[in-house]
């Protein structure tokens, strides 16, 4: 067999998707280990059977239990040669085209094609006048040339330094309120006079003290009658 046969998905799972025949036996279902695995509930494990003959491929229903149709006619258990363009169904909607692998020749350009292709470039490359077309390309120059065409970056001049006394003298900061001084005052005030106050009260503390360690401290036990 000369023509290569594949099965294009049409509906259900991988739609879109060509599988191509290639093997002598080629068997449908839902097992992993089948040729073309078809992930459909419905699906039988071992489905369906492809046959290659010297006509293309025969089908044949390896007892399934939805069974397996072409072009709507369900198979029983003979053999059905396929022609081109059939389509094979089965499961909960899985739709199978069976079709010859394109050779590609169609898509090859003749000689006669690539000649005249090439014509008509040429006469394109020819202007109306009949003049050769000349494109828009620039000579090519040495590097020291393309260095002279290339424009130079214009100097940088430094600005002038300005003396900031020659613009007088800067402005002195607006004076305070009077209110805000008095008030600032009346602060420094009473903070002098809780100072003084924390002093007098220490230095009473320490003389209090030192008169208790020294005079009062036997007085004062002998007045609670500890010392005789």
């Amino acid at each position: 067999m000369t023509t290569k046969y594949q099965l294009l998905v049409k509906k259900g799972p991988m739609r879109g998707h060509i599988y191509p025949l290639n093997a002598i036996l080629v068997t449908l279902g839902r097992d992993p280990l089948a040729d073309i695995v078809i992930s459909d509930p419905e699906v039988s494990r071992q489905h369906a059977r492809l046959m290659e003959t010297e006509n293309g491929y025969e089908l044949q229903d390896l007892g399934s239990t939805n069974g397996t149709f072409v072009d709507g006619q369900r198979l029983g258990g003979e053999v059905v040669v396929l022609q081109p363009g059939q389509q094979i169904e089965m499961g909960s909607g899985v739709m199978l085209l069976y079709q010859p692998v394109p050779t590609g020749d169609d898509d090859k350009p003749t000689l006669v094609g690539r000649q005249e292709e090439e014509k008509d470039a040429i006469e394109t490359a020819v202007s109306p006048s009949g003049t050769p077309f000349t494109p828009d390309v620039e000579p090519l120059l040495p590097s020291w040339a393309t260095e002279l065409q290339q424009p130079q970056p214009e100097p940088v001049y430094a600005a002038p330094r300005v003396e900031t006394g020659s613009l007088g003298s800067e402005p002195t900061p607006p004076s305070s309120s009077p209110s805000a001084t008095a008030d600032g005052n009346k602060r420094r005030r009473t903070l002098l006079i809780g100072l003084a106050t924390l002093f007098l009260l220490f230095g009473c503390c320490c003389a209090f003290s030192v008169f208790m360690w020294y005079i009062g401290g036997d007085w004062l036990l002998m007045q609670l009658g500890v010392l005789p």
